[in-house]
């Protein structure tokens, strides 16, 4: 719990680009921690349980896992440079807290993310013990007992992390939201003052221009709760030429209400995201492998998906046929991946749609603006997650040092085994519930630069320039 709660300030409490860098950068080296971890973990279950080598299998999956993103992370194919996806990185998740920061009260966040870990370790605990129980029965019905358990668990941890998701991404979408459309009347300003209608010389755009100056589009409604209540000492973490540039103390709006309307409006979208988003993006991943490999071509992509699309020559194709078979089963993974996205999400919290409705309209935004590409090079999901495996791997080492003492007595090897497993997913669990206000935070912008593009021209030069660059190259190439 202490680590948790070190996480949460470490994060969403930082402000500035040293502190954010920070974060960054230790993100980025859980990979290689990771990886030690997963061979030292491996070591460990082939020495001390031979019994359960069986078990080995999850270590190693990780460890190839792990691997694969150390290989991707290295290498570059836009710009060709050694560790420029590292870079970008650096920069996404920069803007992302720096987003956070200015939309949602720091503390406020802060607050709620430790309160939702809290409820997310208390669930884990019951989901073990009636995971055991469940273990415990006897009978036909056992193993339908034990899977009912395993998806109730799922689900419910998930319903966690998708409604701090969904308070993380209506912030940012606000804030987002507010930057497009004060870059449409700079816009208009330029244009009146080309053709001569004002009297003045107007010289362009500022970055302090842009940015809000005033409090009123998020002025803080008066809650007497614990999460609109600003630490005395808050205002003493922000460096100076923050303050004068970027005004975030009268930026941040309350989070109350988005929390209200998270848990009440958007709670049936969200319970159906935690269900099904993890399911369409295990679907997704494996169609883009497969489409990798070659195994699949397909043609055109326009905002209803892959239109036309076909396996082979289409003309000698028939209705039972083993070709129609697999294409019509493409196109239904491919459309059930689609409609339930996970970047469906930002819509939830900001327009209150469906979920199921966000997510196809997000898809064709994606997709039509050609960002697709930019999220498929995008390595924040994959490091946010090395990060949790990488804590969880280490403490379960921990833990294992010490139920080898009673392993004599009590356990068998192939126990000790499964209790390692079932430490791992307790942390991992509640890790990365942690980092998924930064996901989300990272999922929104990419969903708010399909949306409005012009959003981060001023405010964040570099990443609006190398999106512009892989949105383009997207839709030459489709």
């Amino acid at each position: 719990m202490i680590n948790k709660k070190f996480f949460s300030q470490w994060i969403y409490r930082s402000v500035g680009e040293e502190r954010h860098k920070l974060v960054t950068t230790k993100i980025v080296l859980s990979n290689v921690t990771s990886i030690i971890g997963q061979i030292v973990l491996s070591i460990f279950i082939w020495w001390h349980s031979p019994g359960a080598k069986v078990f080995l299998i999850a270590p190693l999956v990780l460890l190839w896992r792990e691997v694969s993103l150390f290989r991707r992370k290295r290498r570059d194919t836009i710009s060709g440079q050694n560790d420029g996806k590292v870079i970008f990185f650096h920069a996404l998740t920069s803007m992302s807290l720096q987003i956070l920061s200015r939309s949602l009260k720091r503390s406020a966040m802060t607050r709620l993310v430790f309160l939702i870990v809290i409820l997310q370790t208390l669930l884990v605990l019951f989901w073990s013990s009636s995971f055991f129980a469940c273990a415990s029965l006897s009978g036909q019905a056992r193993s339908l007992i034990i899977a009912s358990s395993i998806v109730g668990g799922i689900w419910a941890t998930n319903i966690l992390k998708s409604t701090l998701a969904t308070v993380a991404t209506a912030g940012v979408m606000k804030w987002m939201s507010k930057q497009a459309i004060l870059v449409e009347e700079r816009e208009k300003n330029m244009s009146e003052e080309s053709t001569g209608k004002n009297s003045h010389h107007w010289s362009g755009p500022s970055l302090e221009s842009f940015l809000p100056t005033s409090s009123r589009a998020y002025k803080p409604i008066n809650h007497d709760d614990e999460f609109d209540e600003d630490d005395p000492d808050e205002n003493d973490d922000l460096p100076n030429h923050l303050q004068d540039t970027f005004n975030i103390l009268e930026t941040p709006g309350p989070l109350k209400p988005i929390l209200i309307s998270s848990m009440t409006i958007s709670f049936g979208s969200i319970v159906h995201c935690a269900l099904l988003s993890g399911i369409a993006e295990g679907t997704s991943y494996v169609l883009q492998s497969l489409e990798c490999l070659g195994k699949i071509k397909g043609s055109k992509r326009d905002g209803n998906g892959f239109q036309g699309m076909q396996i082979g020559d289409a003309n000698n194709l028939r209705p039972t046929s083993r070709l129609s078979v697999i294409s019509r089963i493409y196109k239904l993974a491919y459309s059930f991946a689609r409609s339930r996205s996970e970047y469906g999400l930002p819509f939830v919290a900001a327009y209150f749609k469906p979920y199921r409705s966000a997510s196809i309209e997000v898809s064709g935004i994606i997709e039509t603006s050609g960002v697709i590409k930019a999220i498929r090079e995008d390595l924040s999901s994959s490091l946010c997650r090395s990060i949790g495996i990488s804590v969880s791997t280490w403490m379960t080492i921990f833990v294992g040092y010490f139920v080898m003492t009673v392993k004599a007595n009590n356990l068998s090897d192939k126990e000790v085994a499964a209790v390692l497993l079932l430490v791992f997913a307790m942390n991992y669990t509640v890790i990365i519930t942690v980092f998924e206000p930064l996901r989300a935070s990272i999922r929104a912008a990419y969903v708010a630069f399909a949306q409005h593009p012009q959003c981060l021209r001023l405010a964040f030069p570099i990443i609006y320039h190398r999106l512009v660059r892989l949105s383009q190259e997207d839709i030459d190439i489709v």
